[in-house]
């Protein structure tokens, strides 16, 4: 799965989540970036693999979880091999045991949310037979596990909300910088149970996005003018749809769609007037415009290089 379709997955489900309830304890849903060191000494690729695998498996009860993924909030896991040894029997065996450790950190700040350390020992003929039974001891559903992320996510919550002011400020500024796709994403990434913090949210967003599209409806118009005059008056039309009724050149959209409404097809003049009942409609506007702060806030995202350096995330505290 490409990492574009990861991101768009991510804002699917980043709205849709309801509260999740394990081990009696509610939490919020997160998306956590996942970073693995690109090798550990000892470790094949399928060991690091595996491992990968198993912390994804881990976190897949509390959000979404995975490399490539967007997300100010990182998971990275740090590997300490105890001393080794071997067991006598018919067969010698070798013996491994290291200590595996879980963190959740914010990649802004350097604050860790949430730790969890286990000792996996693994025996096997060989010492990478070793490695893989000590990977398949670390059970992805325990309760230490499911304490860790609902304690991470608790904490991440806390953070959104005691921050909540400071975010909203930040977009406003980005807003005033007219950097519109950056304030929007950061807006758009306080869950919907971030609550009173996300309906002063979704009222600051809308209120860039009327700046937003008031300061683009005339470069949208002059694009719509041009499709009519090579007569693509579909294109025309998706374009003169998409122009704020509070924009300040609406009024004109709406006339250079009189202008087409006869070159259009029946079903194209239907669909424009379902979307005339939605802007009369002040809730159905509202979710247009929400609809449309999402779509470029994940533009934004998709846009962003996803890549992060395991050994500068990881910095020894």
């Amino acid at each position: 799965m490409n990492n574009r379709l990861l991101q768009f997955i991510f804002f699917i489900l980043f709205s849709a989540f309801s509260y999740t309830q394990t081990t009696a304890i509610k939490t919020v849903p997160f998306t956590y970036c996942l970073v693995m060191p690109t090798e550990i000494e000892g470790f094949t690729q399928n060991s690091l693999d595996k491992l990968k695998d198993k912390i994804i498996q881990s976190a897949s009860l509390f959000g979404i979880c995975g490399e490539g993924l967007h997300s100010d909030f990182v998971i990275y896991p740090v590997i300490t091999f105890n001393d080794a040894g071997s067991s006598s029997g018919m067969k010698e065996l070798n013996v491994l045991s290291l200590d595996l450790s879980i963190y959740v950190k914010n990649i802004n700040d350097k604050k860790i949310f949430s730790t969890y350390t286990t000792r996996l020992t693994g025996t096997g003929q060989t010492s990478s037979t070793a490695l893989s039974n000590c990977i398949n001891e670390f059970k992805v559903n325990d309760q230490k596990i499911n304490e860790f992320y609902a304690n991470a996510s608790k904490k991440i919550a806390e953070y959104y909300a005691s921050n909540c002011n400071s975010i909203i400020s930040k977009a406003e500024m980005l807003g005033k910088m007219e950097k519109y796709d950056e304030a929007f994403a950061l807006l758009m990434s306080i869950p919907k149970e971030i609550s009173p913090c996300y309906e002063q949210i979704i009222a600051k967003s809308i209120s860039i996005y009327k700046s937003y599209v008031n300061k683009n409806c005339n470069e949208i118009l002059i694009r719509a003018e041009a499709q009519i005059a090579e007569k693509h008056y579909s294109s025309a039309l998706s374009l003169l749809s998409s122009i704020d009724p509070t924009s300040d050149c609406f009024d004109d959209s709406r006339k250079a769609i009189k202008q087409i409404e006869t070159l259009i097809t029946l079903e194209e003049k239907r669909k424009w007037e379902d979307l005339n009942k939605k802007y009369a409609n002040e809730i159905e506007l509202e979710k247009l415009r929400i609809n449309s702060i999402t779509e470029i806030a994940k533009a934004y995202y998709q846009s962003k290089p996803t890549t992060l350096n395991y050994y500068e995330v990881y910095i020894v505290e």
